[in-house]
């Protein structure tokens, strides 16, 4: 009898435990950012779109239905930069200073970053034989206070085109800054499991007692710890 007794207290732990599980919150994993954009905006959409393409040399995605008002450029494989003519562009040319004005409402940098030193001179290079009276660009300096190897440049049309942002190109020599990750085999098996695999305790449930049994007995454990202590007391004392 008392075996017996045992049996479906034990049973009755177990019960409780998954009833517990069920009961408890599942927390949403945050989704991916697969891709992103950055949005400039300009008095003329064409003269915008033109610093981009043939200043910068990125390359424009083809065949956009927005392309009368925003026109998208590929700057990596996963990330864009796009410019506008859908809202008020800002203005830097009433007061000294132009893009580097503190007042200039549009003050913000987009950051390109490399992999080394000569790549930041490579990039000076090239945006140096550009047209001197559409770029602006400085010298290539290093700052201690950050670790880093950069310059910035400018469109020099600051009315119509995109001459309120500063861009700059970057390298980090600060050992913190996260390098560009390369894809291995182990990153695309375990994609391949994330995608396969059931993401919650309630899909795990739903394949049934054997492939949650080793989890259910885990958590009644604490059931069964209450139960022996009680067996020992009530039975064999």
């Amino acid at each position: 009898a008392a075996a017996i007794r045992a049996a479906w207290l034990l049973l009755a732990c177990i019960g409780a435990a998954d009833r517990e599980v069920e009961e408890r919150p599942t927390r949403i994993e945050r989704p991916q950012i697969p891709q992103q954009i950055t949005w400039f905006y300009a008095a003329d959409l064409d003269r915008g779109a033109e610093f981009l393409a043939e200043v910068v040399g990125l390359e424009e995605v083809p065949g956009l239905l927005q392309k009368s008002e925003c026109r998208i450029f590929r700057s990596t494989s996963s990330h864009f930069c796009a410019v506008c003519n859908t809202r008020t562009p800002p203005n830097c040319t009433t007061g000294e200073g132009g893009p580097e004005a503190k007042d200039n409402p549009g003050k913000s940098t987009y950051t390109m970053v490399v992999a080394s030193r000569s790549q930041v001179d490579a990039w000076h290079t090239y945006l140096s034989q550009a047209n001197s009276s559409r770029v602006r660009v400085t010298s290539p300096e290093y700052s201690s206070t950050y670790d880093v190897y950069a310059f910035n440049f400018y469109d020099a049309d600051t009315e119509r085109g995109l001459g309120c942002y500063r861009w700059e190109v970057q390298y980090f020599e600060d050992p913190a800054w996260p390098q560009p990750k390369t894809t291995t085999i182990s990153d695309l098996q375990q994609h391949l499991i994330r995608g396969i695999a059931p993401s919650t305790r309630a899909a795990q449930r739903r394949a049934g007692w054997g492939a949650m049994w080793p989890q259910r007995v885990l958590e009644a454990l604490p059931y069964f710890a209450i139960l022996l202590h009680r067996f020992f007391k009530d039975v064999l004392m």
